[in-house]
């Protein structure tokens, strides 16, 4: 008889790549974060199913795999109880908390399991002011906490966590349409200046003291997006469900807000969004993402095309992607913008052996007309982060960081020795302007403490931090 945790083991393996070409359809700095976490959420769904397994209850084949690989923003659910086939369900109810970080880690210190925490994102407003999300897991409950630099990333202050979920959302799905997000935690951050900033994912928080205190507010869909700029935060609401093994979503809804408030509203014309091909339900939509947020310019994105609109949301207009070659016309698709509005769009193809078939492509003028397409390093998975309108990153799984200095022209890898073939993407990524960039440790480098590769010239040379997650 096999044994169970091969057999998982296995499934989990096949879930991570699966998820990571899904991931690549995203926004890339979401793209980015989200596949560097695959191996991490691996890890833990192992650990919470195999314990499982240990006391007797076969739930491998409770979980199918298509529910493993769809992650929309997040697999860190609240309660979920549902009747569809296949999703776990758990009463457990979740709670907003604040706890000590010394308890924290005194629970830890007691628990006989793996109880790590672990950089989930990482973000910073300018040279000096960052925030990095850490989830720690215990057999009974996850913690999400922020640590806060205010030196550009060389010490960081651990803070209280400010929402509980229990381990057993971790193979719960959250986009069902009977799902709460306002149940649900946090997998991603942003922080726009020195004191505003939000958790998100499904879930979405907010601080106006620099992430000493984050508080919830109550959205009606799951939060996939979130953007500040020019005083004005924009928010994505988006209820998505697996269908056909494919992220099936209704249609987004676009809030926005003053930067300094918790007030949010839908803009009075919603962007129309792109509609799935024929034969999947009526009025399903493909995944959205705000990729440019803008004082006039507002560019949405998903799979199919943008929604663009010049005039700050009051009226939108749509844009085909220009990709052309066999090998990347039906594949994924990520998007960037620098500050200008100049648009970075990667197409992307066929996974297979740690290469994939890239071509990139860029637009100054919200997507009307493209000028490419313009060669990419074959090996690695992923799209680019757009920092300016000729410097950008791509820091991919399973390849170096790479750098280009020139529009996308050329392309320079570094930290080959830490980031590689043999080792997912970082853990967390940020970047401001067109100097300065903070990597931490790929998934399957070094499991704990890990290291904060930091760079102030363009990658010329990076310092090191010794983190606490």
């Amino acid at each position: 008889m096999s044994d169970p945790n091969d057999d998982l083991t296995t499934q989990l393996k096949e879930a991570a790549l699966a998820a990571a070409r899904i991931a690549v359809e995203l926004d890339p700095t979401e793209a980015v974060r989200r596949g560097t976490q695959l191996r991490h959420r691996a890890r833990i769904r192992r650990w919470v199913l195999s314990s499982t397994v240990a006391l007797g209850v076969v739930v491998i084949f409770l979980v199918p795999l298509p529910h493993l690989l769809l992650r929309h923003q997040s697999t860190r659910p609240g309660v979920t109880t549902s009747t569809r086939p296949g999703v776990t369900t758990s009463t457990r109810p979740s709670t907003t908390t604040s706890t000590n970080p010394s308890n924290l880690a005194s629970e830890c210190a007691s628990s006989a399991s793996d109880c790590l925490p672990y950089p989930a994102a990482m973000t910073f407003a300018d040279s000096t002011h960052g925030l990095m999300l850490v989830e720690t897991c215990l057999p009974t409950v996850c913690r999400a906490s922020v640590e806060i630099s205010s030196d550009g990333g060389t010490h960081w202050q651990p803070r209280s966590s400010f929402v509980s979920f229990p381990p057993s959302d971790l193979v719960n799905f959250p986009g069902y349409p009977d799902s709460n997000p306002n149940q649900h935690g946090v997998n991603a951050i942003d922080l726009a200046d020195a004191v505003d900033g939000w958790a998100y994912g499904p879930g979405l928080f907010v601080t106006h003291d620099g992430g000493r205190q984050f508080h919830r507010i109550k959205v009606q869909a799951s939060v996939i997006a979130v953007a500040a700029a020019a005083g004005t935060v924009w928010v994505l609401e988006q209820r998505c469900f697996l269908k056909h093994e494919l992220n099936e979503c209704a249609r987004s809804v676009l809030l926005t807000g003053p930067i300094g408030g918790d007030t949010l509203t839908p803009v009075a014309n919603q962007p129309p969004g792109f509609p799935l091909a024929q034969g999947y339900s009526p009025g399903a939509q493909f995944p959205t993402v705000i990729v440019h947020p803008g004082v006039d310019l507002v560019v949405l994105a998903s799979v199919s095309g943008l929604d663009v609109s010049t005039d700050a949301g009051r009226t939108w207009h749509q844009e085909p992607y220009p990709c052309r070659s066999p090998d990347v016309s039906s594949e994924g698709r990520t998007v960037s913008a620098d500050p200008s509005g100049s648009l970075w769009l990667v197409c992307t193809g066929q996974i297979g052996g740690g290469f994939e078939s890239k071509e990139l492509w860029r637009s100054f003028n919200g997507g009307q007309s493209w000028l490419g397409p313009y060669s990419l390093p074959s090996g690695g998975y992923g799209g680019v982060i757009a920092a300016t309108s000729t410097v950008a990153w791509a820091p991919w799984n399973r390849a170096p960081i790479y750098h280009s200095t020139d529009g996308g022209h050329s392309w320079h890898p570094l930290l080959t020795s830490h980031f590689n073939g043999a080792f997912g993407a970082p853990a967390a990524f940020s970047d401001v302007g067109s100097d300065d960039a903070w990597a931490i440790d790929p998934i399957g480098e070094k499991p704990f403490p890990r290291t904060l590769y930091r760079t102030t010239n363009g990658g010329r040379s990076w310092s090191t931090v010794r983190l606490n997650a």
